[in-house]
């Protein structure tokens, strides 16, 4: 009996799977079927591993440059650029309040694209899969809208190929709205961008300042300047201004003068000194040279040592600003013949000044000078 019921359970089975065959492409569908089941998982996947975001959102007043890093947070692979789509929410001058969709326009190669256009500057540490933005990589984007920023307020909307999505609206990114002496391509003259201390982006000083000529203003950090031209003759014993550099704030300065003088007469020497106009708090400073003596101390300048053994160099040194640093030398080799000495220092202020530098003459009615290509180091300390 059970014989009997298997071998027809057995028929029952094999003329309904001839049924289902006879079908045309039924077998092809359900091959079909398990495919477009892969096809979804796979796409499921790649949307749970994309992950983007924005940062450096770059965008000023009057400027149709609205610029961004894009970060790969995720792990999926971002390739296909030419699918994403990029939208700007922005207040044009011309357009007033707008969104433009902009489109890809490959590598920018250090242009900018075409208005309404976007492309990839660059990719950080692009080594793996060249063009391919990978995980932890980011991409420099510029834009290049089709009317100019009334406001900096523009929300930037990227979805990828999958239909991931980043919006800047409501998200907390680092953005250049707080600029200041900003001009439609920057910052001001010897002003860098840098991270402030809230982690926004902000317009400063150039940490190192050049200065040609006199007067000139210094920088925050760190100042070189040097003279163009000789300075005025002094004859007087009392200090004379010849090179003065303004703007310097309270706290802390250090201070180096290369200096390459001259005096009008072999017997007349040279005497330096600073003169730091805000309130002084501290000051020390020293001058060295070399001079003619072989073996003991002559006080006298030598513009070239001959002798074999070398020669003394000899200095001064002075706790008191706007004052002779010591005393003057006595004299150089030769008159009318470029001297080179150094003045060095560090002094403490509570409030802005200049600083300014002084020579004077040994004798009255004997000229003493400073030549061109003098030159200070200035260095903001505290």
């Amino acid at each position: 009996m059970g014989l009997s019921v298997a071998i027809s359970g057995g028929i029952i089975l094999t003329v309904f799977v001839l049924i289902l065959l006879s079908f045309p492409g039924f077998v092809d569908k359900m091959f079909s079927i398990g495919d477009v089941t892969s096809q979804v998982a796979q796409f499921d996947k790649s949307i749970s591993d994309t992950e983007i975001s924005m940062n450096y959102l770059s965008e000023l007043v009057g400027s149709s440059k609205v610029n961004f890093t894009l970060n790969n947070d995720g792990s999926e692979k971002l390739w296909n650029f030419i699918d994403f789509d990029l939208f700007i929410e922005y207040v044009g001058t011309l357009s007033g309040k707008r969104t433009e969709q902009l489109s890809y326009n490959g590598e920018c190669l250090g242009a900018v694209p075409q208005a309404g256009n976007w492309c990839i500057q660059s990719i950080s540490n692009d080594i793996a899969d060249p063009k391919i933005l990978n995980s932890g990589e980011q991409a420099r984007i510029w834009t290049n809208l089709s009317d100019t920023l009334a406001s900096t307020t523009a929300i930037v909307t990227l979805v990828t190929d999958n239909g991931v999505t980043f919006t800047t609206a409501g998200s907390s990114i680092n953005t250049l709205e707080s600029l200041t002496n900003v001009t439609d391509t920057g910052c001001a003259l010897n002003q860098i961008i840098k991270v402030n201390s809230t982690g926004f982006w902000d317009c400063a000083d150039y940490p190192i300042i050049r200065i040609s000529g006199t007067p000139g203003a210094a920088g925050s950090d760190i100042t070189y300047q040097v003279l163009t031209a000789n300075s005025v003759d002094c004859n007087t014993v009392a200090l004379c201004t010849v090179m003065s550099t303004t703007g310097l704030g309270s706290g802390t300065w250090k201070f180096k003068y290369t200096i390459i003088y001259q005096s009008a007469a072999a017997g007349t020497g040279i005497g330096f000194g600073t003169d730091a106009t805000g309130v002084v708090t501290l000051y020390r400073a020293q001058w060295t040279h070399v001079t003619t003596g072989a073996g003991a101390a002559t006080g006298v300048g030598d513009d070239v040592t001959a002798t074999v053994a070398g020669q003394m160099a000899e200095g001064k040194s002075g706790a008191t600003d706007n004052a002779v640093i010591g005393s003057t030398s006595t004299g150089v080799a030769t008159a009318n013949t470029n001297t080179l000495a150094v003045l060095e220092g560090i002094y403490s202020t509570t409030s802005s000044g200049n600083l300014d530098f002084k020579i004077s003459s040994e004798n009255a009615g004997t000229n003493v000078r400073v030549m061109a290509g003098t030159m200070l180091e200035l260095y903001k300390i505290a």
